[in-house]
């Protein structure tokens, strides 16, 4: 006779999934949305109503090169968005992301502050109120990260494997994009392995 079979599991090396980290994606880009509204709104208010007093106009009266003037508002607002992000990684780095590389959270957030700038820059010719820029261009902002949602698992809520080409395109949407590398970072910090 033959004796009964028997199944033993091939041996895996332990690991541990931090459940933590599997939702924890989508609020980073929910957070880090929130806390670039208020420099969005400012930069929005700031530009629209220089058009709405027509300063743009007098100061090329008086010579001034348009490249100039958009290079100044480059500056000194991207001065304040590379200085929120670079707040934000050197707080979430050491204490959220230990086993990810702190360069690549560094750069993940301040790309998102960059991006974050254009956005604003482009959505700054749509707005003849400075009033309706500063309430609708953070509106825009909240509303593209969620977006995201498209792209979360139904059961479970983290982020849904495969659509690699709409990911690609909804990530040209600033907040879209910096929500999905959250997730995937957080994914991976969650699962021990470094990034």
């Amino acid at each position: 006779l033959l004796p009964a079979a028997a199944g033993v599991p091939f041996p895996t090396s332990a690991f541990d999934v931090n459940q933590f980290f599997e939702h924890v994606g989508n609020l980073i880009g929910l957070v880090l949305a929130i806390s670039m509204a208020v420099p969005l709104s400012t930069m929005l208010r700031a530009i629209v109503s220089e058009k709405e007093a027509r300063i743009r106009e007098s100061l090329a009266m008086m010579g001034l090169n348009p490249l100039v003037q958009h290079g100044s508002w480059a500056l000194a607002y991207g001065a304040e968005f590379i200085t929120v992000a670079l707040l934000i990684s050197a707080e979430l780095a050491p204490s959220a992301f230990p086993l990810a590389s702190p360069t690549l959270v560094l750069a993940l957030f301040t790309l998102f502050a960059l991006d974050t700038l254009a956005f604003a820059l482009a959505l700054a010719p749509l707005f003849r109120s400075a009033k309706l820029a500063s309430i609708a261009g953070p509106l825009a902002f909240f509303v593209c990260q969620q977006l995201s949602s498209l792209f979360l698992d139904n059961q479970t809520g983290v982020l849904a494997d495969g659509g690699s080409r709409a990911k690609w395109a909804a990530s040209l949407l600033p907040p879209l994009g910096f929500t999905l590398g959250a997730n995937l970072l957080c994914l991976y910090e969650g699962s021990g392995r470094a990034v």
